[in-house]
């Protein structure tokens, strides 16, 4: 972008030089601070030999994250994970575009792997000595009008006992200098899931390998698919991490770290509204302002067990005056309101991961003219827990949450009631009161 028209604004001053140095010394002020032009003893990175890469910790903590990624958006009657014991001498379908995946997994930035597993061929390796007869066949591409590969796909479906569709998108759709004009399933995939739909009687499988959002009402509303799961580009293991999730060796607990918009997004907004708040014209954007109805919403994700909440400390003081908070304070982030304490408890059948998300919302979304966020994340917390096990975690609310910015760039602190939402279980509203203050670039309050 910069290569092809910082030139060209130039002269049509449209930026001016000053502009362009200003530029370069927030680039040089971070390279200095990263130790780019330190002499190269110093540099830590220098020291490293070859010995250093692709070790075994490595790769194993690259199959670790692609497994912590995952989310499971969607598990009917607990349908997922598969029970390899009881698909004895029985068949498993693999179809769809992403299935056989190697560097699609990758995303659009990488170094050469030393290994690529793709989810047939980890799925295979998990089923070794099982009997599991695992068949794969395409089907279709990402993206396009070819369907030529649907008759060999429908006629694999026939004969399976359980079916997986694979499905997503590739740097083709989304990536470094393309727009996207539609946040829409490709319907060559869809078209395939819906025959797929009328001659498979098990609850079918989908998996969706993508780096940004795609409207999934159709597999969310359809009771003929089962379990619905989003994963990123999940690099080299990502086919293994995959497969231990699907078959129970890895509990899901990923959460969903985009808002999944339906399809008609991108006519309600405008690629030029730059505006995060709502208006007339704009339903909003992101978890923060959108005020239409989510696909799948920020922060959603389901596990294999189930945990219980519950407050482990006293939540008895509900009310704060602004001024006593800000009083001889200077730092919004060291102004803490209140602690919270949570005990979390695997009341489910598995071991597991929960990930525990803290939200703020305002109760009014307008003050002062001024529109507020729908919430905003200000904690979160990702804990292991055994079977019965309960272990105890901490969010503080301090005065920098709720902060409001607004679109000049200043910051306010509103009275009124604030509900902190914790894990989608509990629900704990403070007052505040008192004159609304600006939080001033100095780091000060002053009255207003």
């Amino acid at each position: 972008f910069y290569y092809n028209y910082t030139k060209q604004a130039l002269e049509k001053q449209t930026i001016v030089e000053a502009d362009i140095d200003r530029a370069l010394e927030r680039t040089f002020n971070i390279l200095i601070r990263l130790g780019w032009f330190d002499p190269p003893e110093q540099q830590y990175y220098r020291q490293l030999t070859k010995d250093d890469v692709d070790t075994h910790e490595a790769r194993q903590l690259s199959l670790e994250s692609a497994q912590e990624s995952i989310v499971l958006l969607k598990n009917m009657n607990q349908s997922l994970p598969l029970d390899r014991d009881r698909l004895l001498n029985k068949r498993i379908a693999l179809i769809g575009p992403t299935a056989n995946a190697t560097e699609l997994m990758q995303g659009s930035y990488f170094g050469k792997a030393p290994f690529l597993i793709d989810p047939v061929t980890a799925i295979k390796v998990l089923t070794t000595g099982k009997s599991i007869d695992v068949q794969f066949v395409i089907g279709c591409k990402i993206n396009g009008s070819d369907e030529s590969g649907f008759s060999a796909a429908i006629e694999l479906a026939r004969t399976a006992d359980v079916v997986i569709f694979f499905g997503g998108l590739d740097q083709t759709i989304e990536g470094e200098t393309i727009d996207r004009v539609s946040i829409a399933m490709p319907d060559i995939q869809l078209k395939l899931l819906q025959q797929l739909e009328r001659v498979v009687q098990s609850p079918i499988h989908v998996v969706i390998m993508s780096g940004s959002g795609l409207d999934l009402t159709y597999v969310r509303d359809s009771p003929r698919f089962g379990s619905l799961i989003w994963m990123g580009y999940a690099g080299q293991s990502g086919g293994l991490a995959i497969a231990n999730v699907i078959f129970g060796e890895y509990n899901p607990a990923g959460r969903l770290p985009i808002t999944i918009y339906p399809a008609s997004y991108v006519d309600a907004v405008s690629m030029f509204d730059m505006q995060m708040r709502p208006s007339k014209s704009n339903p909003g954007r992101t978890y923060k302002f959108y005020t239409g109805e989510a696909v799948y919403e920020f922060g959603t994700g389901l596990s294999y067990t189930t945990f219980r909440y519950s407050w482990s400390n006293n939540t008895a003081q509900r009310s704060y005056s602004i001024s006593s908070l800000i009083e001889n304070k200077n730092d919004a982030h060291r102004v803490l309101i209140r602690l919270f304490r949570v005990n979390v408890t695997n009341i489910g059948t598995m071991p597991g991961d929960d990930v525990i998300l803290a939200f703020v919302k305002a109760s009014n979304t307008v003050i002062n003219e001024s529109i507020l966020p729908i919430k905003q994340l200000f904690g979160f917390d990702r804990i292991h827990l055994g079977i019965n096990e309960t272990k105890e975690v901490f969010f503080p609310l301090n005065v920098e949450h709720l902060l409001i910015v607004e679109q000049d760039g200043t910051k306010w602190l509103y009275p009124g009631t604030y509900n902190v939402l914790i894990g989608q279980q509990l629900v704990y509203a403070i007052e505040l009161y008192g004159p609304f203050i600006q939080w001033q670039s100095k780091r000060q309050f002053s009255s207003s």
